[in-house]
């Protein structure tokens, strides 16, 4: 396969909350959010400038599209409330970093994310990458016009082994 130059280069990162529960253990970070929420502001504070950081060197190296995965964050693991007072003020940061060194940031976060798909929105990316567990239609009344919504295909069924009409049926 060669190269195309009118494509994007595109760069996956992990997000700040996935990053802290690496670092501490998911377990451990989740427990945290009950019992020591300073513990987890500290943790997710380093990450979140790790983030950036790095972001940013990806951007210097030419990325274009910078999307912070961030499974930990979904709301099969962290509250929504937690998610609201945690992850949603760092997800700004991230974001308006990726903004002011010039790439375009789409933030995915896995699983059913209707919950939290609105403070999703209010971070400041660009676009939205959700499953195909979310309604689409109920997603885009949450959020609006911005940011745009992309995904919503089944990666493991459709993407792999659907012909390209399937695809666009889905």
């Amino acid at each position: 396969m060669g190269r195309s130059p009118n494509l994007p280069k595109v760069v996956g990162m992990e997000g700040s909350i996935t990053l802290a529960g690496h670092l501490v253990g998911v377990e451990q970070l989740m427990l945290w959010t009950i019992r020591q929420r300073d513990e987890v502001m500290k943790v997710v504070d380093i990450c979140t400038k790790a983030n950036i950081e790095y972001a940013r060197a990806l951007i210097d190296a030419g990325a274009e599209v910078i999307v912070p995965c961030d499974p930990t964050a979904s709301p099969e693991l962290m509250s929504p409330k937690d998610f609201a007072s945690i992850a949603k003020p760092k997800l700004k940061e991230l974001a308006h970093a990726i903004r002011i060194n010039g790439a375009i940031s789409v933030l995915h976060i896995f699983g059913g994310v209707q919950k939290i798909i609105k403070d999703m929105a209010e971070t400041g990316f660009d676009a939205l990458s959700i499953e195909e567990k979310v309604d689409i239609i109920a997603a885009k009344e949450a959020v609006g016009s911005r940011p745009a919504l992309v995904g919503n295909i089944s990666a493991a069924k459709t993407l792999l082994t659907g012909t390209p009409e399937q695809i666009k049926a889905e």
